[in-house]
């Protein structure tokens, strides 16, 4: 689609009422915060409808090598913090490398302890794909 060029115009403040009023009633329609709405204009000018097959973001549908092993890991994380203990980028690190040693998982994916390196970058990726906030 062609890009289409605007010529610069002003709009007077009768007119930005109306605008304004009109996404103020769409969004009480759809049951919507008009903060959300003015959001989602803001954001539509980065929205595209085709799908980027080269996208490599963190998270972008990436999925676990080792994924019964980052379960465990996760519910480990997850009783820490009910108990308020502290878990930083080292103890991830040390649990992760317990639970690939243990014998179900070895069952399961083989020795990895020597091939699996707990990364700064596996750890950003294993927070992201479970929504966990490093604090």
């Amino acid at each position: 689609m062609p890009k289409v060029k605007f010529q610069h115009t002003s709009y007077s403040i009768e007119q930005k009422k109306i605008v304004v009023a009109y996404t103020t009633q769409v969004g009480r329609h759809f049951e919507i915060d008009k903060t959300m709405v003015r959001c989602w204009i803001k954001a539509s000018e980065t929205w595209t409808s085709e799908i980027n097959d080269k996208n490599m973001r963190v998270g972008s549908g990436q999925k676990a090598f080792y994924s019964e092993a980052e379960k465990k890991l996760y519910n480990w994380v997850l009783n820490q913090r009910k108990k308020e203990l502290a878990v930083t980028f080292v103890t991830i690190r040390i649990s992760i490398n317990k639970i690939l040693d243990r014998a179900d998982i070895v069952a399961l994916y083989g020795d990895l302890t020597t091939e699996f390196k707990a990364t700064t970058g596996w750890l950003n990726t294993f927070m992201k794909r479970h929504n966990l906030i490093r604090r």
